[in-house]
């Protein structure tokens, strides 16, 4: 047996330690405790989440495993085991501790705990039919939607498993709770081959124009030469009438394979294994649907078949793309609505899946054709200057129509000069929406016409920052860029842009903005930041497309703001790194020299002369009478120019330096440098030699 005291004080020097956050001293002192009674399942716990909290996670599971033993039925000690697998990507095991622990939550009634388990067990192990099944029966009350997507997830396991029945049935359960998802219905369809010909979408159109063609091309052909293409055309048609689709897609198969590739053929084999829900043979047969009059049922087709799989990006894709298409026939600035269209692409599956199945819902809507045209010219009228909204925004909204309406309400009432019932009207429509974007959109318009910049700016940089939210990064861009246009000073809006465009890789673009934004601070009279943004840029720099540019320009930027500031040695450690990075910049090695000088540095300052000139014999007459304009009286920059004017023989020239840098040596009482610089006269042989040498005499010299 244990010390009974000893363990009780080392429990409370253990708690003490623990409130302090001592985690390690709290370790040695619960071990302490296990040492005395190991069976003890509070010490273990509690040792656990020292250990926890410490960051030792391994030695932290292996405490509460010795919990769950010795007291089954702590439900605590079971989520902390599951919480640490999770934390160590131990997949397997986390999900059969969280199972284990839903159980035991049922037994004891713990229903809201069981549910929360049950959605573990479903992410660590997303086949789990158990799981789902508990989540969905849960959920048919409270989250009819949720349920719904969980009987869908099970539907697609069971016919994973070849479970066609179970699968069905399970999809008939997703569509009683929520009779408008999409995915249900589309494997739904697959499971039971109920044809895709009937109704609106452009899939249907274009399966009973397809089918009209080929009926036309059957008894011409069959009348005329009796091919064998379209006898083997027609057997693979009666086969689609009697629904026995596999069957029909063999001949079809058989057709391509003879070299018959027909529009009609490629659409047909396309729509029957899109029924089927074999998305993967689509792309490869709509390759050849591409730039066709079928390219639109295409893409709705893959569409539709990639959401009924569930795979929400890659059926938005698709779907943007097929809604772009007509959109183009009557917008404007076709350029700018491509890149709408682009940018809308949802990054986040959910919200991928959700606009997938408003875009699924409007093309196979009565009238879908002549609602494109509609909603292009409405949208125009409440777009905001300098920004084009795809029909994909609008259409995100189940109860789009309505928004426009009210938007158009509102454009009537600014447009008869009552703006304040306008904007009034409009906090009507965001109480309805409060989520729509294209309607904060409008209010910036709003505010733009009224004069009020800052509020449209802030409502601007408010819907960026959302899109970024919602996974679409490239709209967040495009819509941060409008907010700039209006308030270049805006330093808040260029940093999250500028982090946007960093993430999606766009470092040239980032960059500019980077640029930007340190002139922004630099006319905010904010010139700390402004130097500390060119120098975040300058690390970006590197992983540019041209980063030797890049840094040449920060460079230049920064150093000039830190000689407007007078930190002459921040500006030089800037200027040093440019001369070694462009060597040609003459400007920049002109001010480097000038720093040199500035800081008392001559010696430095005429070597980097020296080097210069050397490289550049044809500037450095030029170059060095700049110079001495600047300091006329530092002789070292006047004998420099009198070797230079020697070396291309202009030996007049070079006598006159000599002759002003005696004067400047006798002045400052350098006899001795006087009396050799005559002496260098002399031996040039000037017009007035003996007015030299009488000079040399008198300074003592011969």
């Amino acid at each position: 047996m244990g010390n009974r005291s000893l363990f009780e004080e080392a429990m409370r020097r253990g708690h003490n330690y623990a409130w302090a956050g001592e985690w390690d001293k709290a370790i040695e002192e619960y071990r302490r405790a296990v040492h005395e009674f190991p069976e003890e399942p509070v010490a273990h716990s509690s040792l656990g989440l020292a250990l926890l909290e410490a960051g030792r996670l391994r030695e932290a599971l292996g405490e509460y495993r010795i919990v769950g033993r010795l007291r089954p039925d702590d439900l605590a000690a079971r989520r902390r085991i599951a919480e640490i697998c999770d934390h160590l990507g131990r997949v397997t095991e986390a999900a059969g501790a969280w199972e284990g622990l839903a159980l035991l939550c049922e037994e004891k009634g713990a229903t809201d705990q069981a549910l929360e388990a049950w959605q573990e067990v479903a992410r660590s192990r997303p086949e789990s039919e158990r799981a789902l099944e508990e989540l969905a029966e849960a959920h048919i009350f409270e989250a009819p939607e949720d349920a719904a997507q969980e009987y869908l997830d099970l539907a697609r396991l069971a016919r994973a498993k070849g479970e066609r029945e179970k699968a069905a049935e399970h999809c008939r359960r997703a569509l009683t709770l929520d009779e408008g998802n999409v995915e249900a219905r589309e494997l739904l369809r697959a499971l039971t081959g109920v044809p895709s010909r009937e109704g609106h979408s452009p899939a249907a159109i274009a399966a009973r124009e397809a089918r009209a063609r080929l009926a036309g091309s059957i008894l011409g052909e069959t009348r005329d030469k009796g091919q064998p293409g379209m006898v083997a055309i027609g057997r693979a048609m009666d086969l689609e009438d009697q629904r026995m689709v596999g069957e029909a897609i063999e001949e079809y198969e058989l057709l391509l394979k003879e070299g018959v590739k027909r529009r009609e053929v490629l659409f047909n084999l396309s729509l029957l294994y899109a029924e089927r829900g074999e998305c993967d043979r689509l792309p490869s047969l709509f390759e050849d649907l591409v730039g066709t009059e079928y390219e639109l049922a295409g893409r709705f087709l893959l569409g539709r078949c990639y959401l009924g799989k569930g795979e929400g990006r890659k059926a938005l894709m698709h779907l943007l793309e097929a809604l772009k298409m007509v959109d183009l026939v009557t917008a404007r600035g076709k350029e700018d609505l491509t890149q709408a269209y682009e940018e809308i692409l949802y990054e986040d599956e959910k919200r991928a899946r959700f606009l997938a199945r408003r875009l699924v819902d409007f093309f196979e809507s009565e009238g879908w054709e002549g609602k494109v045209a509609s909603l292009r010219e409405r949208v125009e009228k409440i777009s905001p200057r300098g920004l084009i909204i795809s029909l994909a925004e609008l259409l995100e909204h189940p109860e789009f129509e309505g928004l426009l309406a009210g938007m158009a309400l509102v454009d009537g009432y600014w447009k008869q000069g009552i703006p304040l019932t306008a904007v009034e009207e409009w906090y009507r429509l965001l109480e309805r929406a409060p989520d729509y974007l294209p309607l904060h959109l409008y209010l910036g318009e709003i505010f733009l016409r009224q004069g009020k910049i800052d509020e449209a700016v802030e409502k601007y940089t408010a819907v960026g920052r959302a899109y970024a939210m919602r996974g679409v990064p490239r709209r967040a861009i495009t819509v941060y860029r409008m907010a700039t246009a209006w308030s270049p000073m805006g330093v808040k809006i260029r940093k999250p842009l500028v982090e946007l465009l960093i993430g999606l890789g766009e470092i040239d673009r980032a960059l500019e903005e980077y640029l930007a934004l340190a002139e922004a601070y630099y006319r905010l009279a904010r010139p700390e930041e402004a130097v500390e943004t060119y120098g975040a840029a300058f690390n970006l720099a590197s992983q540019s497309g041209s980063p030797q540019e890049w840094k040449v320009r920060l460079l230049r930027r920064r150093a000039d703001l830190q000689m407007q500031r007078a930190s002459w040695g921040k500006a030089l450690v800037d200027y040093e790194e440019l001369r070694r990075l462009a060597p040609e910049d003459e400007e920049a090695w002109r001010a480097l020299v000038d720093l040199y000088f500035r800081l008392g540095r001559r010696d430095e300052a005429l070597e980097e002369i020296d080097s210069f000139v050397r490289e550049r014999e044809e500037k450095a007459i030029p170059i060095l009478k700049d110079m001495i304009r600047e300091r006329a009286q530092d002789t070292g920059l006047r004998q420099r120019l009198v070797e230079a004017y020697l070396s291309v023989g202009m030996r007049e020239e070079a006598i006159a330096e000599l002759d002003a840098l005696g004067e400047l040596q006798l002045e400052a009482g350098l006899e001795e440098e006087a009396r050799e610089t005559i002496q260098r006269i002399i031996s040039l042989g000037p017009k007035d030699v003996e007015a030299y040498r009488q000079l040399l005499e008198g300074l003592g010299g011969s």
